[in-house]
């Protein structure tokens, strides 16, 4: 049997764009905790599941998330566990812009954050990029994987 010059393109349709906040001094949280805190498989899996949910178009239906609850029922968080520690990043979403702010990148276990603070910090982000103290910048998702 020969090889098929025939080749298949798949589209890949995308509904969702990820957007990492930046606080005004130009640091990026998001980018630093993935490349100061966490491993490579981490982070693989991490861009697994924006890839994954980047082409869900009802954040309900999002894999490995959850809405808060409380004071922060405007936010929501992506999970999964790698290296034995269970890994969160905290966001924001704009349904109307098809658009997903990462706030804060942290850790869980039972009812404790790491750092502490971490569901504040991430009420506090999203309040800075509503008054313009902070940006959003397009993190770019591998699709290849």
């Amino acid at each position: 049997m020969t090889h098929n010059k025939n080749v298949i393109q798949f589209r890949v349709s995308i509904l969702w764009r990820f957007y990492d906040f930046v606080a005004s001094n130009g640091t990026n949280y998001i980018e630093k905790w993935c490349q100061e805190e966490i491993s490579e498989e981490a982070r693989n899996m991490f861009d697994d599941i924006l890839k994954n949910n980047s082409k869900i178009e009802k954040p309900i239906k999002w894999l490995w998330s959850k809405t808060l609850k409380g004071k922060y029922n405007r936010l929501w968080e992506f999970y999964f566990i790698c290296d034995k520690i269970q890994h969160r990043i905290i966001g924001e979403f704009s349904p109307a812009a098809r658009r997903a702010t990462l706030l804060v990148g942290c850790f869980h276990k039972d009812k404790i954050y790491t750092p502490a603070d971490a569901l504040d910090l991430a009420y506090k982000r999203s309040r800075q990029l509503a008054k313009k103290e902070g940006f959003r910048h397009e993190r770019k998702i591998r699709m290849d994987r």
